[in-house]
């Protein structure tokens, strides 16, 4: 895919944070969800953004985590190609 070992875990770190980060604004603004998580106590998961949802623990679990997945996807490939365009820039005289 053209990029290192050790670029891969940082650009997958950076990734897992901001993904985390998203999940912490989605759940103090309570973008797309019917409450906000910090004045009330529910078993609702937040997956963040780009793709944010509010879904209840049961049998949704499995798309909860294709959503989190896919959104940290989202991430490593757009940290990814900033990456790469930087590193283009960089290589012009």
């Amino acid at each position: 895919m053209g990029f290192s070992k050790k670029r891969f875990l940082v650009a997958l770190g950076l990734s897992v944070m901001i993904w985390y980060v998203t999940v912490i604004i989605q759940g103090i603004t309570g973008f797309r969800s019917p409450f906000n998580m910090l004045f009330t106590s529910s078993s609702c998961k937040m997956t963040g953004f780009p793709i944010s949802e509010c879904v209840s623990s049961g049998p949704e679990e499995v798309s909860v985590w294709l959503i989190i997945f896919i959104n940290i996807l989202f991430w490593f490939w757009g940290i990814h190609l900033f990456w790469g365009w930087v590193d283009k820039g960089q290589a012009k005289p």
